[in-house]
């Protein structure tokens, strides 16, 4: 709205470089906001992992679509998750 009512030429160009670094600030902080997510998901997957000795987060970022079916090794039972 603040770019439809200005008039002045410099105000205009000075306004748009503005916008576009608030667009991109904020495009940032979304990436950030969903790598900080998908480190909090590895990590739960790494709590429920018995015996894991090493971080899971070395390998990359999960693509987790839907359930995941596990198996207990001393009931050897079945829960999604």
């Amino acid at each position: 709205e603040l770019m439809k009512q200005t008039t002045d030429g410099q105000e205009k160009a000075n306004l748009r470089l503005a916008l576009d670094a608030m667009k991109d600030l904020a495009q940032y902080v979304n990436e950030v906001k969903r790598d900080n997510e998908c480190l909090r998901e590895i990590n739960q997957f790494q709590h429920c992992i018995d015996n894991l000795n090493q971080p899971l987060t070395k390998y990359g970022r999960p693509k987790v679509d839907g359930e995941m079916r596990l198996m207990t090794l001393d009931k050897r039972t079945r829960q999604d998750r």
